[in-house]
């Protein structure tokens, strides 16, 4: 049994775009308020139902792309491309 569906194809279209609209706006939100929560400077923000962690972490990251393209290089020019990047996390748990 094959069940016919009733739809416009352009109807969808219009879906999507306001749920991506409206996804836009919604992670604007949570960025700003991610960044007010981190201009605070607590660690730690615990609301009526969630908590917030704030913590800053840093990595290197080699720049494999420009080392690939020098093959069989020594371990200094590795080194001379391997960069420190800063790294906040906002982490949010229920209660």
């Amino acid at each position: 049994m094959t069940i016919a569906v009733n739809y416009d194809v352009s109807d969808l279209a219009d879906k999507l775009g306001r749920i991506k609209a409206r996804k836009a706006k919604l992670e604007k939100k949570e960025a700003e308020i991610r960044q007010q929560i981190i201009d605070s400077g607590e660690p730690v923000v615990e609301g009526g139902l969630f908590r917030v962690t704030v913590s800053d972490t840093g990595s290197n990251q080699t720049d494999y792309k420009s080392i690939v393209n020098l093959f069989d290089i020594p371990r200094s020019v590795i080194r001379k491309h391997t960069r420190y990047v800063d790294r906040t996390t906002v982490r949010v748990s229920s209660l």
